[in-house]
């Protein structure tokens, strides 16, 4: 899983908090962080943009406890974003490329 989601685009210790979460279910931060003997900081950063990202949920609750979406999800998502990437570098580059036939 790690392989995948670093050949998929992630930064290394995003892909660790999420296969974390994913392995030992809904985690604070502070958990996260002692179990991967890093800082409360770095972990926050990464769970920041996996929320961002819709790969972490987060509860309501003080502290609040993350979770992760289904690997699937992730990679469908990934692929959606491959996507519309793809879409944007061949809207901007076919007209130069038509023009010069």
């Amino acid at each position: 899983m790690l392989k995948t989601l670093l050949d998929r685009g992630f930064k290394k210790w995003d892909a660790e908090v999420y296969i974390y979460i994913a392995l030992n279910g809904t985690q604070k931060i502070k958990d996260i962080a002692i179990a991967l003997k890093t800082s409360n900081r770095q972990v926050y950063r990464s769970v920041k943009k996996l929320k961002e990202m819709q790969f972490v949920t987060a509860s309501k609750s003080v502290p609040a406890k993350f979770s992760v979406v289904s690997f699937d999800k992730v990679l469908d998502l990934l692929l959606e974003s491959n996507i519309k990437e793809a879409k944007r570098i061949e809207d901007k580059i076919l007209p130069f490329w038509k023009s010069s036939i």
